[in-house]
């Protein structure tokens, strides 16, 4: 699953902290610069189409748009997500291009660079910052950065140069994949753009076809409505897009591993309680 998260969408001074351990989360973007590094243990990363393993000491660093996600493992790590703002010569130098590899190691930057600096941030993140914390918070950003640029290579992306491009497709399938008729053609055809080059660009920047994103968006909202409205299968299928149980069914078979019936009478069986999925998320974060 590849998730979209427009809530993390760049604004200016965007500042967001956490600490998390053993964390999983699935292939995902957002507009917004992320970092995290890894204190303890070794994190399954999920990027660039790879399988990376980051050790104590080794951080990723994400450019806007980056899909990237967490595949689990015994680890500890610090996460900073941040609006390209902050870092005006990295935002600068990254303009059509991508790094070749995300993993770097602050420690052995020209100005080494640790957990230490991080806590910096924490308490300062998602509030409003007197002139002076911003100064902190920009100078430690700029540090990792930094960090980061002089381990990587950026390379030219011949698609990095449509700025907003994929926020605009991914708003077009956000309120339009529950008809049926929709596709790729559709968006072309709405954003004006040639069909096999929006092809291309899509399966580059998703990093899949875009049918198999399209798909995924239709799983997981039939899903949803199968775990927490308890839609019958021919109502979820049909509000989530498919043209038939048919397609839904070998749909779910693909991303899921399963058919929409038997994962609702798994839902319903396995359902935890609500002090029980209070306690599942407390787990997943340590408290800043």
């Amino acid at each position: 699953m590849l998730l979209y998260e427009p809530e993390r969408f760049g604004a200016d001074h965007y500042l967001e902290y956490a600490v998390q351990r053993d964390f999983v989360f699935p292939l995902h973007l957002h507009r917004s610069f992320e970092c995290v590094l890894v204190t303890e243990g070794e994190l399954l990363l999920l990027a660039d189409g790879r399988e990376l393993r980051l050790r104590a000491g080794e951080a990723a660093f994400f450019l806007s748009d980056r899909p990237h996600g967490f595949g689990g493992g015994r680890f500890r790590m610090v996460t900073v997500i941040f609006s390209p703002d902050w870092v005006q010569p990295l935002t600068a130098a990254a303009a059509g291009r991508r790094p070749v590899t995300p993993v770097f190691r602050p420690d052995q930057a020209p100005v080494p660079l640790g957990e230490r600096e991080l806590t910096l941030l924490r308490g300062m993140a998602e509030r409003p910052l007197s002139l002076q914390e911003q100064l902190t918070v920009s100078g430690v950003l700029e540090l990792l950065s930094a960090a980061f640029l002089s381990q990587t290579q950026l390379i030219p992306d011949p698609y990095a140069g449509d700025g907003r491009l994929l926020d605009r497709l991914l708003v077009q399938v956000s309120a339009g994949f529950t008809d049926p008729e929709f596709s790729l053609r559709t968006v072309a055809k709405t954003l004006g753009y040639d069909y096999c080059y929006l092809s291309r660009y899509a399966a580059r920047a998703l990093q899949m076809p875009f049918i198999r994103y399209l798909t995924q968006c239709r799983v997981a909202y039939a899903a949803e409505l199968l775990r927490k409205e308890g839609c019958p299968v021919t109502e979820a299928a049909a509000r989530s897009g498919f043209s038939s149980i048919r397609a839904c069914s070998d749909a779910f078979k693909r991303v899921l591993g399963c058919p929409p019936g038997v994962l609702k009478r798994k839902e319903q069986t396995d359902a935890p309680s609500a002090e029980s999925s209070a306690q599942i998320c407390t787990l997943q974060e340590e408290p800043l």
